[in-house]
């Protein structure tokens, strides 16, 4: 009878679950996964298409250039939209008068009961890197063969800013008896800012929130981000084009997701091993006299992304976005609750593989010369599929785990509270609902099969970019210089299949770059 009473259960949330997501428009992922910062081929291959050129006048040339880089994200709320659905949350108490369907419920976070605020969510990106990129001729073994080496070292700094309105801490009012502790108890923190800094504890929730913190102070990751490495040929060499293609594969050296803080920086791929297929050519479409003319460029990269070990924070399938965040009543081998709470995010954060089937990135660009300058002027677009996880290792412990909800801790007499609430959503209830939620056949578990695997992944994401760059050589005896500046403004796609709105699943950027390098 258990059994199948858990199996309605369920059958019974998703649909609540469904229902929910549709009527409040609640959306968000647990990971926030932009493109890699290695990938960006309008800074990499601005100003120096020239010297990959094949002319009768002379061979293609072999060069190196050093791009120093720095972007900022713009868009903020599109990012808040990503994580949470909204830049602005509504947080109260269960014994708020007349608190919204769609309010986060204070209590699971030791807040008062009376508590209440809005919290706007402000978060942005910043990325300083210098890009080196080498690209050598190997026409003296095969004609027309190439590798080209992109190694970008540098820093990421991600930081979601809180601006929180208290409308009322309720700090007179404690938690009452049996609720959260046998006792009546004080909360212990009067703001959501320091509900997630992981250092909270009240009443029998000791196991104070380990994973998908958020930080009061900016987060910052130093390091290599990935290696790519093209093999190349040109198999087509003229004056007024060529075609090539190569191998490419992208060796991880980033960061890896570990899912401590919700908005951790990630510099890189997220250590995935990628391989694919290069394809290039441009066009002579005018020249004039020999000091002028104007080309269109074309490139395409696709890849596959392998499986990458990480540590990623799930939802439940059937409580919604942010269920991670719940509090659990633990039990002992007897089924009887322990007097321990836990939030839900501390077991279900777990290790995982993570892959993507492809990662595609395009390039068209009109490039203008005259004598020593140049003009580049381009589009630049990326695609990545969403991603794949799986759970590598045995996820939660059988007939350990219940949803609190806002279900009692102990009964009158003291005596330890089986209670759950199977049907709890991170917007909670109000306190005279207790004996209106609470399971029948309590205590009802969480099993592994109520974890939502895709809360974790990011969805598919689409970009479109812009980008100009003005350069000038120096011809020296033996070889060339150049240096450059230039700008590009990222912006999210578009998904043609589901709206005519661009998807708010990764990040805007407005970036600019020097590039000076020698060409021999």
């Amino acid at each position: 009878m258990r059994l199948m009473h858990q199996i309605l259960i369920s059958l019974m949330l998703s649909t609540v679950s469904a229902h929910n997501v549709r009527a409040y428009g609640i959306e968000g992922t647990s990971f926030f996964s932009p493109r890699s910062q290695s990938i960006n081929s309008a800074r990499d291959s601005s100003g120096t298409n020239r010297y990959r050129i094949y002319t009768d006048d002379k061979p293609a040339q072999s060069f190196i250039a050093f791009t120093p880089y720095y972007a900022h994200s713009v868009r903020s709320k599109r990012i808040a939209d990503a994580l949470f659905g909204t830049d602005t949350l509504t947080i109260s108490g269960s014994m708020v008068a007349k608190r919204s369907d769609t309010d986060i419920l204070a209590d699971y976070f030791g807040l008062s009961p009376f508590f209440k605020s809005s919290v706007h969510c402000k978060p942005s990106i910043q990325n300083a890197l210098l890009a080196i990129n080498g690209y050598w001729t190997l026409d003296r073994w095969v004609d027309g063969a190439y590798v080209s080496i992109l190694a970008p070292v540098g820093a990421t700094q991600w930081y979601i800013e809180l601006q929180e309105e208290i409308v009322q801490k309720g700090e007179t009012m404690p938690f009452p008896a049996h609720y959260m502790a046998e006792n009546p108890i004080q909360a212990p923190i009067d703001s959501f800012t320091q509900a997630l800094t992981g250092n909270v504890r009240f009443g029998d929730m000791q196991d104070p929130i380990a994973f998908g913190k958020l930080s009061p102070c900016p987060l910052s990751y130093r390091g290599l981000s990935d290696v790519i490495i093209t093999f190349g040929w040109n198999c087509i060499q003229r004056d007024y084009g060529h075609l090539g293609f190569g191998l490419r594969t992208v060796l991880p050296s980033g960061s890896r997701p570990k899912s401590t803080f919700l908005f951790a920086p990630l510099l890189g791929n997220g250590k995935h091993l990628e391989l694919g297929l290069s394809l290039d050519g441009h066009l002579l479409l005018w020249e004039k006299d020999g000091n002028q003319d104007f080309s269109i460029y074309g490139q395409a990269h696709i890849t596959h992304m392998f499986k990458s070990r990480q540590r990623r924070s799930f939802d439940l399938l059937c409580n919604g976005p942010l269920s991670r965040y719940l509090l659990l009543k633990n039990f002992d081998t007897q089924r009887i609750y322990n007097r321990s709470l836990t939030p839900a995010i501390n077991q279900v954060t777990l290790p995982c593989t993570v892959q993507m089937a492809i990662q595609t990135e395009i390039l068209v660009m009109f490039e203008y010369t005259y004598n020593a300058w140049l003009i580049d002027l381009g589009y630049n677009g990326f695609i990545r599929s969403r991603e794949k996880v799986q759970i590598k290792d045995t996820s939660i412990p059988t007939f350990t785990f219940g949803i609190k909800g806002i279900q009692n801790v102990t009964t009158p007499l003291g005596t330890p509270d089986n209670s759950t609430q199977s049907t709890a959503t991170i917007y909670g209830n109000t306190l005279d609902q207790q004996n209106k939620t609470a399971d029948m056949a309590s205590p009802v578990f969480v099993q592994e099969g109520d974890i939502d695997m895709q809360s974790a992944g990011s969805p598919r994401i689409i970009t479109h970019k812009l980008f100009m760059h003005l350069s000038y050589t120096w011809n020296h005896t033996r070889c060339q210089s150049f240096f450059g500046l230039g700008a590009e403004i990222e912006f999210e796609g578009i998904n043609p299949r589901n709206n005519t709105q661009s998807v708010h699943d990764t990040v805007s950027l407005a970036g600019f770059w020097l590039k000076g390098g020698i060409s021999f």
